[in-house]
């Protein structure tokens, strides 16, 4: 079973990237195959900031959109149909694809 941690505020401006940084060197350390995953994004995962920064920092060789789950529109989309299970499920099934190749996971959430 890959170990994980996920980081999550419930505000914005607070520094979570900044210890999603901390997590990620220290995870690299200690394990052979680490991924980064982002629940939700805010246009697409190639766009969005923390998920370029960890490929690039850490050489992460997953393509961006298997490190993230939905975006934000999609999410609201499915909300605004009552499809909260569907959504969760969707989050769900792409984290467990990209935690299949790794030893830890490092999420980064809302």
């Amino acid at each position: 079973m890959t170990d994980s941690l996920y980081l999550a505020t419930n505000e914005n401006a607070t520094g979570k990237r900044m210890v999603a940084l901390g997590v990620m060197e220290l995870a690299m350390r200690r394990y052979n195959r680490v991924v980064f995953f982002r629940p939700f994004v805010t246009i697409s995962a190639a766009e969005d900031q923390s998920i370029r920064l960890m490929r690039s920092r850490y050489q992460l060789t997953a393509p961006p959109e298997a490190m993230a789950g939905v975006t934000r529109s999609e999410a609201r989309q499915l909300l605004a149909e009552d499809r909260y299970e569907e959504l969760i499920q969707r989050i769900q099934q792409k984290f467990k694809s990209l935690q299949a190749s790794a030893d830890f996971a490092v999420l980064e959430g809302t």
